[in-house]
């Protein structure tokens, strides 16, 4: 293997590092579009120069890259649960599960007074007023 560099990665997965000074996983798999996510969004964290071209202009910096468009549009949004889920590879359009209901199903809250059970046995007398 000429030209290239055998080490570690953090989690002790074997990577190489060619000539050029690209770090590869030596068991890397095909590219996914979650993939590139990873990949641009890691080449933001460690290059303080492309975090400074992306806050400078983000839309010129994702237009130039492989994203998706749910990709961009999870970046743009701001929300780091759409960034998450596109990591890991949900579409924005899948509706989110809802949790499952624990306990009694809660009652709405009651405005005004309660209500008086009626009286068994009794009849309501008319007032008399005189």
């Amino acid at each position: 293997m000429t030209g290239k560099t055998m080490t570690t990665d953090v989690k002790g997965k074997a990577m190489t590092t060619g000539v050029k000074g690209k770090t590869k996983a030596t068991g890397a798999e095909g590219k996914t579009k979650a993939n590139d996510l990873k990949e641009f969004l890691s080449n933001l964290a460690t290059d303080p120069w492309k975090l400074g071209e992306f806050l400078h202009a983000p839309e010129a910096v994702m237009s130039a890259t492989n994203l998706s468009e749910a990709d961009k549009t999870a970046l743009r949004s701001g929300v780091s649960g759409m960034v998450a889920a596109r990591l890991a590879g949900v579409p924005l359009d899948q509706e989110t599960p809802q949790p499952p209901q624990i306990g009694p199903t809660p009652h709405p809250p009651q405005i005004g007074p309660s209500p008086q059970p009626p009286q068994i046995g009794q009849t309501p007398q008319p007032s008399q007023t005189g």
